[in-house]
């Protein structure tokens, strides 16, 4: 699993954290996964045996395949030139950290997926408007 920015420059897998709801993480790869490994710009799952769609926790029936992960406050900025090319003009005052200076970012990444053959696969996602830090 690669997360990227818009630009195809990988985050840090560090900066990809679990959604909670609560105190809990909702689905992820993470859950039932063997081996998982953390590089400097991807995380590696290796899943159970097939039969496969790879498993989590239900949330009904047999369809446990939606993965939910934040990046952090951290990981990449705002690329406003690429927005407002897209968009048109925007205000940014109400999105700016009076800390830093910077935008607010932060990209909530969902994404529904079934793996229903055995095999090496790799999921890349490119976060729209963004530059990695």
């Amino acid at each position: 699993m690669i997360i990227a920015d818009s630009h195809g420059a990988a985050l840090d897998p560090n900066k990809v954290v679990f959604n909670y709801s609560g105190s809990a993480p909702l689905q992820n790869y993470h859950d039932n996964t063997i081996g998982t490994v953390l590089d400097s710009e991807s995380t590696t799952f290796g899943l159970p045996a097939p039969p496969f769609p790879q498993y989590a926790r239900n949330y009904t029936g047999n369809d446990a395949y939606l993965m939910y992960y934040l990046t952090t406050a951290d990981a990449f900025t705002v690329d406003k030139a690429a927005f407002e090319a897209a968009n048109g003009v925007k205000d940014w005052s109400k999105y700016i950290d009076p800390a830093t200076g910077q935008i607010r970012n932060r990209a909530y990444i969902r994404w529904g997926m079934k793996i229903n053959d055995s095999g090496t696969w790799e999921i890349r996602m490119k976060i729209p408007y963004t530059t990695k830090k």
